[in-house]
């Protein structure tokens, strides 16, 4: 039996007004953040459209540390109805945002390079450790990250929605 379980796939961009600034904003016109839910019968795809983070570039660009903020009600799949579904199952007036922390990542030292963020996720009222590795990076005036990671819907007590209602 497939277990259900979400990909998140993000590409981040952040960028400072200038250079050795620590503190660094997700840019949402270059940034993206997709899912997909992985069940028995098929794959649904979405996107995510509001959402915001920061990076605490620590010294001499080594390491960062940081946070990303995702507003589960502009989560969509395109399908009203299975959007709906999902709004419950997440509880969204109850809990309209999902969180990751982490901290002290060592940032990639060549023009690409991979990293782990060793995090901790929130859904719902669960937290969990939950490393996300990622590949990274750097620009004249930024940082970009992708990275890609399976999540447990059990473990964060999200019981997929019925395909009979």
């Amino acid at each position: 039996m497939k277990t259900a379980a979400a990909t998140i796939f993000l590409v981040l961009a952040c960028s400072s007004a200038w250079a050795g600034q620590a503190l660094w904003a997700l840019d949402p016109k270059s940034s993206e953040v997709t899912f997909t839910f992985s069940s028995t019968l098929h794959d649904v795809k979405g996107s995510v459209a509001e959402y915001e983070g920061d990076l605490d570039v620590g010294q001499a660009f080594q390491s960062a540390a940081g946070q990303g903020i995702f507003s589960v009600s502009s989560m969509t799949t395109g399908n009203r109805m299975r959007d709906r579904k999902m709004m419950n199952m997440f509880e969204a007036q109850r809990f309209p945002k999902i969180t990751y922390r982490f901290e002290e990542a060592p940032l990639p030292q060549s023009d690409q390079g991979q990293t782990e963020l060793r995090g901790w996720l929130t859904i719902k009222d669960v937290t969990r450790a939950h490393p996300v590795s990622v590949g990274g990076f750097r620009e004249n005036d930024g940082i970009s990250f992708s990275g890609e990671t399976d999540i447990s819907m059990n473990d964060f007590n999200l019981k997929p929605p019925s395909v009979l209602g």
